[in-house]
């Protein structure tokens, strides 16, 4: 596995550009091969003739005869595999119409040392989920997904700084509206500890997602699964799990969240569906817990038995259908226990579109 870029293509049709760029992907990520091209018309031919594949494709927007869209296509076409990133001086225009651009990465332009540490980070973080080749032929033709900025990026490596004024007023109503519902208050600093990662997460992806998804729509995406997480960890915690397993369910539940936001950017979008294991694969770029995907997995499984699957998979499989509010409402009273739950989902028939994603 390659945990930095060893093969770099550059496309731009300015030479001081290709030359500061050249230089700086030396210096920031340590790659060995760096190609310049600063004539788009030859990109085919070189990508053709091009004896080892390139793990960075990196292109200008704005090039005469040959825009920054069609080279991006090409190399989608012609190297699947390769990570495309695409600079522009007006980024963010390009982001409200990412249907049109088949780039993995959009950095603004000029770049900056932070852009280039993104770049490295997003490389990085991409090499350490374990694809099969056909998922990552998949991977190279999947639409764009928005991808973590620098900021949540040095604050998951560092822990220096939350970032939560950008998005406190937010973070306040989420606890607003699970405050009522927690009868036990002691609980809630633990329930907020507990989220406040994944929580900045989801906060970031929503912002991202907002030049093409309501935000009504994204908002009560995550107010419904941080409701029910909390929920689910009350629960846990009434039926004398430990508190560490408490976490780890409201994790899995909240976790989630992100593969739902990522599925309601696709249909709206693209009115398409991809393999889960894809989407996970972006909550690994974003810097979702490793322990919480392998959790999510783990309760999924049909073969594990063990309470806290239980309580995961009757919320997972109910999630969509008309048994949703029911068993919001079981795992919410204080009389209700592991076995009314299993009771209940027992009697009760379910078609989720999140048993659709998984199962």
């Amino acid at each position: 596995m390659k945990i930095k870029p060893t093969n770099v293509l550059l496309l731009d049709d300015d030479k001081l550009i290709l030359r500061a760029l050249s230089r700086a992907l030396k210096k920031q990520l340590g790659a060995d091969n760096i190609v310049a091209l600063n004539d788009p018309t030859l990109l085919e031919q070189y990508v053709a003739n091009a004896s080892d594949s390139f793990d960075l494709f990196i292109t200008d927007f704005q090039m005469p005869v040959l825009d920054g869209e069609q080279a991006l296509k090409i190399v989608q076409k012609m190297s699947p595999l390769t990570t495309r990133i695409l600079m522009s001086g007006d980024i963010e225009s390009l982001r409200t119409r990412p249907q049109n651009i088949p780039a993995n990465l959009m950095i603004a332009k000029p770049f900056t040392i932070d852009d280039l540490s993104l770049i490295g980070d997003i490389y990085e973080r991409s090499q350490s989920t374990n694809l099969s080749h056909d998922q990552q032929l998949q991977l190279g033709f999947m639409p764009y997904i928005p991808l973590p900025n620098i900021e949540i990026i040095n604050y998951q490596k560092h822990k220096k700084t939350t970032g939560q004024g950008k998005h406190a007023q937010l973070i306040k109503h989420l606890d607003s509206i699970v405050e009522p519902e927690i009868k036990d208050k002691t609980l809630i600093p633990q329930i907020q500890r507990a989220s406040v990662e994944l929580v900045q997460i989801l906060c970031q992806l929503v912002e991202q997602l907002i030049y093409t998804i309501s935000a009504c729509t994204l908002n009560k995406t995550v107010e419904k699964y941080y409701l029910l997480a909390a929920k689910a960890f009350v629960f846990a915690q009434r039926n004398n799990f430990q508190i560490i397993d408490c976490e780890r369910l409201l994790q899995s539940v909240l976790g989630l969240a992100f593969n739902n936001l990522i599925r309601i950017y696709l249909d709206e979008l693209y009115k398409n569906r991809f393999d889960i294991s894809l989407y996970d694969h972006f909550a690994t770029i974003w810097g979702v817990n490793a322990q919480i995907l392998a959790d999510k997995k783990m309760f999924i499984s049909e073969i594990t038995d063990n309470g806290l699957a239980y309580i995961f998979r009757a919320i997972m499989l109910n999630l969509g259908t008309e048994n949703e509010n029911p068993v919001s409402d079981i795992i919410n009273s204080n009389e209700s226990t592991l076995d009314s739950l299993k009771l209940y989902s027992q009697q009760s028939s379910t078609s989720s579109y999140i048993e659709e994603e998984f199962l």
